[in-house]
């Protein structure tokens, strides 16, 4: 599956604290929101700051809590002031099917491909691809991904290309699960659905307007 820059300029390389991992924007109703695991921002109250990978610095990024996923929910969702990325045209999808092709984009261990020339300064992520093996449903709400993951791709998107032929999120990549008795990866991703993403934006819709 090819990622367009729809999806690709909307993914960023963040830091909280010592951590670094992936975040991306999402548009909704006419306002952008920065999406992520909530692990990767472990911490994070409204008037703080993220630091985001821009022209090959940190840069500090205030951001409100627009809200935080509870407990095996791992999933957060900031707003800043203004737009981060460019507005490309890019839907958000809940419906999915087992077997069905998806990719993920990230920062694996805080690399990026460079590229920042052709990507208004922004690193460009890596991308790995996989298959939807299984969801569960209920709190914990999980898409079982048939990849390898790394750390840094945390807080990454979950893209699939939908019916009409269009690449939509599908979910928001929160780890990728050890087995407990050997230590060793398992080969599966986990996501949570765009869905938990979007009952917390309308809960509190305080995005930065975008223009439509």
């Amino acid at each position: 599956m090819i990622l367009t820059n729809n999806v690709l300029q909307r993914v960023l390389c963040i830091r909280q604290d010592q951590y670094v991992g992936t975040a991306f924007t999402i548009d909704h109703d006419a306002r952008q929101y920065i999406v992520t695991a909530r692990h990767v921002v472990d911490g994070v109250a409204s008037g703080a700051s993220i630091a985001v990978r821009h022209e090959r610095r940190w840069v500090e990024v205030p951001v409100a809590v627009v809200g935080l996923g509870s407990d095996e929910t791992d999933v957060a969702v900031l707003a800043h002031a203004k737009p981060v990325t460019p507005g490309y045209s890019l839907r958000t999808e809940t419906s999915f099917s087992i077997g069905q092709p998806v990719a993920f984009a990230g920062f694996p261990f805080g690399w990026d491909s460079g590229s920042e020339n052709i990507n208004n300064g922004f690193p460009m992520p890596f991308v790995k691809a996989g298959i939807i093996s299984a969801w569960v449903d209920g709190p914990r709400s999980r898409i079982y991904v048939d990849a390898h993951g790394n750390p840094g791709f945390s807080g990454g998107p979950l893209v699939l290309r939908n019916q009409s032929g269009e690449l939509a999120i599908v979910g928001i990549v929160t780890d990728a699960p050890n087995d407990p008795i050997t230590g060793e990866q398992t080969g599966f991703v986990c996501a949570i659905r765009t869905k938990c993403v979007l009952d917390l934006i309308e809960a509190n819709p305080i995005g930065a307007q975008v223009s439509v």
